[in-house]
């Protein structure tokens, strides 16, 4: 009888340090899962300003793979600064393009509000000017390149005359219907200012009595924004300008 019970107590404290020895490599494999994670997590840690000034520096050059590091970054998920940072990142370059896609062809310098006004004053009163030109262009409510065009006829005796001196000369005033600019005017816009830009700075004429006078500024609501001012004179007829008038006088025919 002592030896049957000797043995039960055996088997049973085999079977206890079986099951503690089960527990304990459970337990053992678990720390070192969660060892593994913070080694991880620590790593990660380390690399996040390394990797966040590379994207900032591929931001202009390759915003696609910009993108993707902050979004690497952010997938961390542990609210440190540079995962916060970087989700702040992810949303402002993704508004970035939403913005330009809705801006036309490379005139997003040109704000709602403002008026980039290309202009012409012929010479056909000599040294009193003559009738001025004018292209205005804008972004509309839909963030599209818009324009018109207006024409001030002047008489040359109104503008030789006292009158004029104080601003008190009324035009003949016309303007033309507004139309939202097609790609193929937008691009003929860029022409026409790199065109008159190529005039000025090639023309070596310095003053004079009479001539042409061409202007591209940007009339804004304050002088903060102003953005672009060429003036020239004596200038040329402007071939480009006048190729530009005829496309949006095309819808008042």
């Amino acid at each position: 009888m002592k030896k049957m019970i000797l043995f039960l107590l055996t088997l049973f404290t085999i079977s206890c340090n079986g099951i503690d020895k089960g527990i304990s490599e459970k337990e053992s494999l678990l720390e070192h899962q969660i060892d593994s994670l913070k080694q991880l997590n620590e790593s990660l840690t380390t690399t996040h300003p390394f990797l966040f000034e590379k994207a900032l520096n591929l931001e202009e050059s390759d915003k696609e793979s910009a993108i993707a590091i902050y979004q690497t970054i952010a997938s961390a998920k542990n609210g440190d600064f540079w995962a916060i940072e970087s989700e702040k990142r992810v949303l402002i370059l993704a508004k970035e393009e939403v913005k330009k896609k809705k801006f036309s062809n490379g005139f997003d310098w040109l704000w709602y509000g403002d008026t980039l006004e290309l202009s012409q004053q012929n010479d056909k009163c000599g040294e009193w000017g003559g009738d001025d030109e004018i292209i205005n262009i804008f972004c509309n409510k839909s963030w599209k390149l818009s324009g018109y065009y207006v024409k001030k006829t002047y008489d040359c005796d109104d503008l030789s005359s006292v009158e004029a001196l104080y601003g008190r000369v009324i035009p003949t005033l016309y303007q033309s219907k507004e139309i939202e600019l097609t790609n193929q005017q937008i691009a003929l816009l860029k022409e026409v200012i790199l065109e008159l830009t190529e005039h000025k700075l090639n023309n070596y004429v310095l003053g004079g009595n009479s001539g042409i006078v061409n202007k591209v500024q940007i009339k804004a609501k304050d002088d903060f924004s102003k953005k672009l001012y060429i003036s020239d004179y004596p200038s040329f007829y402007w071939n480009k300008f006048h190729k530009l008038k005829n496309e949006i006088l095309k819808n008042d025919e």
